[in-house]
């Protein structure tokens, strides 16, 4: 029935600060952008990968503490998967996205590293190990 995960949306503070910075540390480009029927934006479209998306809607306020808190109900955190995570982080630290380029070892048995946005959410790069619960289910 369900395919896959087509999108995540947030709502940024400032939507050019957030598209450079999906483009600029993860290399998402802009796909393309949708707007109301006075012509006003709406929604900005970042590719991920094929066939998914990072939705960036116009009009964040910021009304709200950060919001990674695993206490919290609502989201947590956006979690993309990566064929080599090393390379990865690399490329991420030489455009300035990090400032340490070293993956860590989560107790499921992946690699995995831990941004920011803007924003405050959260992103986590992760490279599934074959012996970890994820490839094995």
């Amino acid at each position: 029935m369900i395919r896959d995960i087509a999108h995540i949306a947030l709502n940024p503070l400032n939507m050019d600060r957030s598209v450079e910075y999906f483009e600029r540390v993860f290399g998402w480009k802009k796909a393309f952008e949708l707007h109301h029927e006075n012509g006003d934006p709406w929604i900005v479209y970042l590719k991920i990968c094929s066939g998914h998306f990072l939705e960036l809607f116009y009009g964040g306020q910021n009304d709200r503490d950060y919001a990674f808190d695993f206490k919290k109900t609502g989201y947590n955190h956006l979690c993309v998967t990566v064929g080599n995570i090393e390379k990865t982080l690399r490329e991420i630290y030489e455009r300035g996205g990090i400032d340490n380029p070293e993956p860590e070892i989560e107790k499921s048995l992946n690699k995995n590293r831990w941004l920011y946005d803007p924003d405050g959410n959260k992103v986590e790069l992760m490279m599934i190990d074959p012996e970890s619960p994820q490839a094995k289910a």
